[in-house]
């Protein structure tokens, strides 16, 4: 009845059907559910844990932890507590959400350990490059990104884009993948907002050609210096219905604005001129970048008080 309860309070992201919004009071009554290291889904939760925080040096890439693996774990987690439960089906999708936000609030810091190193290397290669790029005057960041003018200059345009770069900060408090590709999709919303509110009335077919360049902007605007990792995070960490929705549009949108932000060519600003730069408050941030080792992660029966396996 608890869980039931839990599960009919969750509100629909009014963007995204198959999405719900996240609410901390409830979160947190579902985690006290599942995190007593006594009943089955605890210690679960505590041999996930426990796989994830191995460390092997050298690591050895046969044995690592995949992210295969992680999501192949929480599936079979999700599923056994739905039937122990008895979610109905129409739930489950509600269910896997919250067990999504329970999980990777807990592991975030251990699966950081287990990202490639070139993670890393590329997040210090986009923050270097978006750093140069919000140092040159407005008129140039418009012409290296190829950014209509009236974008930059109509105010609804200027409105949905500082609406788009709010969304967009909020990854950097998201430890949840799901939710990173919520907040992507948001912004990404209103960055066609912003291209749609300076055409000519009547025009409703923008494609993105036009949409892009724009986001890329929004993206260079935002103070976050991991993006690539984000893109990461979301690309791998996503299960497949988030994948073939409008939240893994955003995503694979995202993962090309960072792309291109980390191989786009850019002038120096002209050093004989304070004026053309500007301070700025991003800062680069450090990740090892080791891989460590682990093993497959399976859901393990587990015996409860009852006598019944888990």
């Amino acid at each position: 009845k608890k869980l039931n309860s839990l599960l009919g309070r969750m509100t629909q992201s009014p963007e995204v059907a198959t999405h719900y919004l996240e609410d901390h009071t409830l979160q947190n009554e579902f985690d006290m559910l599942i995190a007593d290291s006594r009943l089955v889904e605890g210690k679960q939760l505590r041999h996930l844990m426990n796989v994830l925080a191995e460390v092997q040096d050298p690591p050895d890439p046969e044995n690592s932890i995949t992210p295969g693996d992680v999501m192949h774990f929480i599936h079979q987690f999700t599923t056994k507590m739905g039937d122990s439960y008895s979610v109905n089906k129409e739930d489950m999708s509600k269910l896997s959400l919250l067990c999504k936000r329970a999980i990777f609030i807990r592991i975030y810091h251990l699966l950081l350990r287990h990202l490639p190193p070139e993670v890393a290397k590329d997040d210090s290669i986009l923050s270097k490059n978006i750093l140069s790029l919000q140092q040159l005057p407005p008129e140039q960041l418009a012409d290296i990104l190829t950014i209509p003018q009236l974008v930059t200059k109509h105010p609804l345009s200027i409105n949905a884009v500082h609406r788009a770069i709010f969304c967009l900060e909020d990854l950097a408090y998201a430890l949840v993948p799901s939710d990173m590709v919520h907040a992507a999709q948001h912004a990404l919303k209103y960055t066609h907002d912003a291209v749609i509110a300076c055409q000519d009335e009547g025009t409703t077919a923008i494609g993105m050609d036009d949409v892009f360049p724009v986001f890329v902007w929004v993206v260079v605007q935002t103070s976050i210096a991991s993006m690539a990792r984000i893109a990461y995070f979301m690309e791998h960490f996503c299960d497949d219905e988030e994948r073939i929705s409008v939240l893994g549009y955003a995503a694979t949108t995202l993962a090309a604005a960072v792309a291109h932000l980390s191989h786009i060519e850019i002038p120096s600003p002209a050093a004989s001129d304070p004026l053309l730069v500007r301070n700025n408050n991003i800062s680069i941030s450090e990740n090892d970048g080791e891989q460590k080792q682990s093993r497959r992660l399976t859901i393990a029966p587990v015996v409860s008080s009852n006598g019944k396996n888990g």
